[in-house]
């Protein structure tokens, strides 16, 4: 069953965004999907599928997901409006806000006390970012998580150097959050973010969206699409994943960021574009804001966006073209449906707007990259670059997940950078090399992984 919204209007073209879903969906092996696409006044929904395999249900366009880390950009845009009111500096050391970030072992504590609040938000930390926060669902979740938690995990890079995506950067900064207000990081977010922009199908517990219809996350079980059993979030890990929306408050957020731009709101025109200005290098045409990752090849509009990835079954992404007053947002329910947001937002630019993303200049230097091949960890994650016959190969092993697919970075660009064919919008990495020319490490999906000794 799919169902569609279409405000008035004829530029964007129904029947193409509803039938693409539909096709999609089928070709990638997903229950449930949804679409949204606004172009200026104009905006189309179109949903395909059911809630689950369990208990199938229509997905509608007021039916909710986990968004998981586009919730950071929510966290960002708090603490924006917070900056801009004066009630936090993103440049002052976290440890002027909580103190406790020093209490670790003498061996971290001097990296611990460089960290910046705009570290928190750029991924540039330093510590370890994907850590298991299990707090418990008090209010003082958070708190435990700095307490408790942080000073158990290990510093991974010197503060302010390197981005390496951080999940409990984003927690730490929830934190902050409260403390600066004086009041729980949900209070803050509703006063701030949801009930202004009337965003009254986003929720922040499993409480809130238990009576309502839910898209739940697949697996695939002996060659079947199996629910999801439990709750995957924590209220510890809300600030860095833990938000459900539906695809309507999803594009209505969206519009909001680009209507900030505009004319203001919530935030200032210049303090939204001062948080989709690059802060941090992520890789070859791709960086950092606060939050938001920024997209720019040379000569095309700049993407704003970030996406989301619940425990490998629910997959979103949302992104912003401001200069297009473009924005997209596509959420699938099953890990084949990594691949079907990430086609489906190229194919919005590609097909639909006609606005296709320029084609990298290529080096086909392949007699460098022997240079690349070896084993690349980073916590929980290791990446194992191989190469076969013309083509690098990224295999991606992660703690809790098995059968994860290959990345083919089938082409080296402007020395180091790397680019997977599949994805031309948005996944593109880099090698890093020392000061002596040595590669060291690799940046793959936004982490930092430092090559191991033994090559």
């Amino acid at each position: 069953m799919t169902q569609t919204q279409l405000s008035t209007g004829a530029r964007i073209d129904l029947a193409r965004v509803q039938a693409y879903l539909d096709d999609a969906a089928a070709r990638f092996g997903v229950p449930g999907a949804a679409m949204a696409v606004s172009i200026g006044d104009e905006q189309v929904i179109a949903v395909t599928g059911i809630t689950s395999t369990r208990d199938p249900l229509p997905i509608q366009p007021d039916t909710t997901f986990m968004i998981a880390s586009v919730s950071k950009t929510f966290t960002a845009t708090v603490a924006a409006i917070l900056a801009e009111r004066g009630i936090l500096d993103f440049d002052r050391p976290v440890a002027d806000y909580l103190p406790s970030v020093l209490e670790v072992p003498e061996h971290l504590r001097e990296q611990r006390a460089k960290v910046r609040v705009r570290d928190l938000f750029t991924h540039t930390a330093g510590w370890l970012g994907d850590v298991e926060v299990l707090t418990g669902e008090g209010d003082d979740a958070l708190a435990r998580a700095v307490d408790e938690v942080l000073p158990t995990v290990p510093q991974h890079l010197e503060p302010g150097t390197q981005t390496s995506y951080n999940n409990m950067a984003l927690i730490v900064a929830g934190r902050v959050i409260e403390v600066v207000t004086g009041d729980s990081f949900e209070n803050v977010l509703r006063d701030l973010v949801l009930e202004p922009l009337g965003l009254d199908h986003t929720f922040l517990s499993p409480g809130e969206v238990a009576n309502r219809r839910h898209g739940v996350g697949h697996y695939e079980v002996d060659g079947r699409l199996q629910p999801e059993e439990e709750w995957s979030m924590p209220r510890g890990h809300l600030p860095a994943g833990g938000i459900s929306s539906s695809i309507a408050d999803q594009l209505a957020y969206a519009r909001a960021h680009l209507r900030f731009l505009r004319e203001g709101g919530q935030l200032s025109s210049a303090a939204a574009q001062e948080m989709m200005t690059p802060q941090a290098r992520l890789g070859p045409d791709q960086s950092v804001g606060t939050s938001w990752m920024l997209t720019q090849r040379p000569g095309g509009p700049l993407i704003v966006g970030h996406g989301g990835n619940a425990n490998l079954g629910t997959m979103t992404e949302l992104y912003i073209v401001p200069e297009l007053d473009l924005a997209v947002v596509v959420v699938a329910t099953s890990w084949g449906g990594f691949a079907l947001v990430n086609e489906a937002c190229d194919w919005v630019l590609d097909e639909l707007v006609g606005a296709p993303l320029s084609v990298p200049a290529v080096d086909p230097a392949s007699d460098r990259w022997d240079d690349y091949v070896g084993t690349y960890v980073c916590g929980g994650w290791t990446f194992r670059v191989r190469r076969a016959e013309d083509v690098l190969i990224i295999g991606i092993e992660m703690e809790g997940a098995t059968d994860l697919p290959d990345l083919d970075a089938t082409v080296v660009l402007r020395g180091d950078g790397i680019v997977s064919a599949s994805r031309p919008r948005g996944a593109v990495g880099e090698f890093v090399r020392d000061g002596d020319g040595r590669v060291v490490g690799l940046r793959s999906s936004h982490r930092y992984a430092h090559r191991t000794a033994a090559q």
